[in-house]
């Protein structure tokens, strides 16, 4: 087909054309305009919304939080009680296994007429028994030697205080840190 339209007229068709698919992209890129800000503003309402639960969320919690607070209060006081009491224990010197030890050795025809505690686990401690013989109370001694939680026993000194009754005095030192 030839055009034989002047060509200012040609122009103008020309131009017509350019117009028409630039309004069509300007209608297409208003309408994803449109599409894409509706997008964001509803993301915004709802980011909006989530974040106002969320901080409701959160003072919720925190109001929880500081319902606890007595009870936590309460709870680290008592604690910190055990922890004290467990300090004084670990640090008090226990009699108790001296007088354990000494049941398990103590021979038959033996008594403890007196035990003299320091009060302290390096310093010896004296012992006063009576037995029917001489060698009861070697044989006291020897076992006493035999624990695992004490380091020497001596015998100060073996008495004979009438017929077949016999007194010593034994010293005991204890291994450090074995009478706690």
């Amino acid at each position: 087909m030839i055009n034989l339209l002047p060509p200012t007229l040609k122009e103008e068709l020309q131009y017509a054309k350019y117009n028409r698919v630039a309004v069509r992209y300007l209608q297409l890129l208003v309408v994803v305009a449109m599409v894409l800000g509706a997008v964001f503003g509803a993301s915004l309402y709802f980011l909006t919304q989530q974040a106002n639960k969320l901080a409701a969320d959160v003072n919720s919690k925190q109001q929880t939080i500081a319902s606890y607070a007595p009870a936590v209060a309460k709870a680290k006081a008592a604690a910190d009680r055990l922890n004290a009491i467990k300090a004084i224990q670990a640090s008090q010197t226990r009699f108790s296994t001296l007088l354990s030890d000494l049941a398990k050795v103590l021979p038959n025809g033996v008594a403890i007429d007196s035990i003299t505690l320091t009060g302290d686990d390096t310093k010896p401690v004296r012992i006063s028994v009576t037995g029917s013989t001489y060698d009861m109370m070697l044989a006291f001694r020897d076992a006493l030697a035999q624990s695992p939680r004490i380091s020497g026993v001596d015998l100060e000194n073996i008495t004979q205080s009438g017929p077949g009754i016999f007194t010593a005095s034994v010293v005991i030192g204890f291994k450090p840190g074995e009478a706690k």
